[in-house]
C-alpha cells in the first residue's frame, strides 16, 4: 500500500506528512486540487535531507582494480557524476599494478606512458575512486577516438553515457602514439595498424582488469575502422561495437589514393627544418577539406598531435589505413554503423555503397541528421544540432547496452548447456568405464 511505500522514507516529517494526506482514502483529508498540494510541497524545505542509496553487490573481487584510488584529476559533473584521469606511469611506479604486466603492455603496444579516464556515478557504484566500485560495475563503455585527436573529444557522451546507466562505466583511453599515450624510441612491427590498435586496446583492458565485462566498444573514424576490421574472437565473446563515421578506405579508389598522398606528404614535411613543421603542419589541416566542418581549435591540435607522432609513423598510419579490409559480414553481426549525410571525408553515397558491400544489414546502420566527420561535438554554428547528435548517440549506446546484456545472458546459458552436456557425457563415459570393468571382470 501507498502508506507502507511512504513510512520507509527517511523523512518522516512534514513531506510524509504532505504525501499521506494527497493519498488518503478519505476526500475530507486530501487536498482539495493539485494548487494545493503544489503549494505544500513547495514550502518544504529540502535542503539537508540526504537522498537514499543503496549501492550495488560485487561482482568480482576488487584487488585488479586497486589502481583507481591514485587518480591525478578529477572532475564532477553535477552531484554524482564523476570522471578520474589517469597515466599508467603513475600507476606502477605507486605498485598498483603489477610490474611485469606492465613491461608487457609497453614491449606490446610500444608505448612508453599510456592515459585514460573512467566517468560513472556514485549511487550504486560508489565513490569511483575506490576498487570497490569498479568490482560493482555490472557493464563498461570503451570510447576510442580517432587519428590525431585525444579522449577529452568523447567527454560529453561519456557523461551522458555514466548519467544514464547507473550500473556502467566509461573508459575512455589515449590511443597509443597520442596525447598521454606516447610512443617510446621504438614501435613493434603492426602496431600501427588497426589490428594492432585492437591488441593494444585488449591488453590495456586486460591490464586494469576490465577484460571480463560485457562490453560495448565505440569507435570513431580511423578507431571506427579498425573495429571493422576485427574479428568477434579478436574484440571478445559478447562484445558489441559502433563504429561512428569509419574512415571506409578499402572500397573507394579515391579514398585510397588520398591516403597514400598523405602517407607521402607526411614524409615530406618531417623532411622540412623544425622551425617550419609547425607552419606546414597547421596549414595542411586547415585546408583539408575533408575537415572542412571541424572546428579550427580541433584542426590546429590535431597539427600539433601529427607533429609529435613523427613523419614516418604517420605515413605507416596512412599506408594501411589504406588497404585496412573490413572483416567477413559473418563477423558483423554485432557491429552498428554510423554515418551522416555530410560528412566530408566519406560521402553518404559513398559511405551506402561500403556498408553495402561489407554485407551489413539495414537494421545496423544509423544515420544521424547532421554532424560531418565528428558529430560527437557540439559545434559554434549550430550547437543545437550537435547536442541532439550527442543525445542521439547516448541513445543508441543505451540500447546496444541492453543487446549486451542479452547477449551475455545467452553465451552463459550456452556455456551452461555446455557444461551440463559435458557433464552428460562424462557421465555416460563413467557408465560405460564401469560396465566395461564389470565385463572384464565377468569374463
Amino acid at each position: 500500500p501507498p502508506s507502507e511505500a511512504i513510512s520507509a522514507l527517511p523523512d518522516q516529517g512534514k513531506l510524509t506528512e504532505g504525501l499521506l494526506g494527497a493519498l488518503s482514502s478519505d476526500p475530507g483529508t486530501r487536498y482539495e486540487d493539485m494548487d494545493a498540494l503544489i503549494g505544500a510541497l513547495q514550502s518544504l524545505d529540502v535542503s539537508d535531507t540526504v537522498s537514499a542509496s543503496r549501492l550495488a553487490p560485487a561482482l568480482r573481487e576488487e584487488k585488479p582494480f586497486a589502481w583507481v584510488a591514485g587518480h591525478f584529476l578529477s572532475r564532477n559533473f553535477g552531484k554524482h557524476m564523476r570522471r578520474l584521469d589517469y597515466r599508467l606511469s603513475d600507476r606502477a611506479a605507486a605498485g598498483l599494478l603489477d610490474p611485469a604486466a606492465v613491461d608487457a603492455f609497453y614491449a606490446e603496444t610500444g608505448c612508453a606512458d599510456f592515459g585514460w579516464s573512467i566517468y560513472g556515478r556514485d549511487e550504486r557504484l560508489g565513490p569511483l575512486n575506490e576498487p570497490a566500485s569498479l568490482a560493482r560495475a555490472k557493464q563498461s563503455v570503451v570510447l576510442l577516438h580517432g587519428l590525431f585527436t585525444n579522449r577529452d573529444l568523447w567527454q560529453d557522451i561519456a557523461v551522458g553515457i555514466s548519467r544514464d546507466n547507473g550500473m556502467a562505466v566509461a573508459l575512455v583511453p589515449d590511443l597509443p602514439g597520442f596525447a598521454e599515450s606516447s610512443f617510446g624510441e621504438t614501435v613493434p612491427a603492426g602496431a600501427l595498424s588497426p589490428a594492432g590498435l585492437v591488441r593494444a586496446m585488449n591488453a590495456w583492458l586486460k591490464l586494469i582488469g576490465f577484460d571480463d565485462t560485457p562490453t560495448v566498444v565505440v569507435g570513431h573514424s580511423y578507431s571506427a575502422a579498425a573495429l571493422m576490421c576485427a574479428r568477434e574472437t579478436e574484440l571478445g565473446a559478447g562484445v558489441h561495437r559502433i563504429c561512428l563515421t569509419p574512415a571506409l578506405f578499402y572500397f573507394d579508389r579515391r579514398l585510397r589514393l588520398k591516403a597514400y598522398f598523405d602517407a607521402i606528404m607526411a614524409y615530406i614535411a618531417f623532411a622540412l627544418p623544425v622551425a617550419l613543421r609547425w607552419q606546414v603542419a597547421r596549414f595542411l589541416f586547415r585546408r583539408d577539406a575533408t575537415l572542412a566542418k571541424t572546428h579550427v581549435r580541433v584542426r590546429d591540435d590535431m597539427a600539433r598531435s601529427a607533429i609529435r607522432l613523427g613523419g614516418s609513423r604517420m605515413g605507416k598510419l596512412f599506408w594501411v589505413l589504406a588497404t585496412a579490409k573490413p572483416a567477413p559480414a559473418e563477423e558483423l553481426t554485432r557491429c552498428v554503423v554510423v554515418t551522416t549525410p555530410d560528412d566530408p571525408l566519406v560521402s553518404a553515397e559513398h559511405a551506402a555503397q561500403s556498408i553495402n558491400i561489407a554485407g551489413i544489414p539495414e537494421s545496423q546502420w544509423y544515420r544521424l541528421v547532421y554532424g560531418g566527420h565528428f558529430p560527437q561535438l557540439v559545434d559554434d554554428d549550430h550547437p543545437e544540432w550537435g547536442a541532439r547528435n550527442v543525445h542521439e548517440l547516448e541513445s543508441l549506446v543505451d540500447g546496444v547496452l541492453v543487446m549486451a546484456q542479452t547477449t551475455a545472458r545467452e553465451l552463459g546459458s550456452k556455456r551452461s548447456s555446455g557444461s551440463q552436456r559435458r557433464k552428460d557425457t562424462d557421465d555416460t563415459d563413467d557408465t560405460r568405464d564401469l560396465e566395461n570393468d564389470g565385463m572384464t571382470q565377468t569374463i
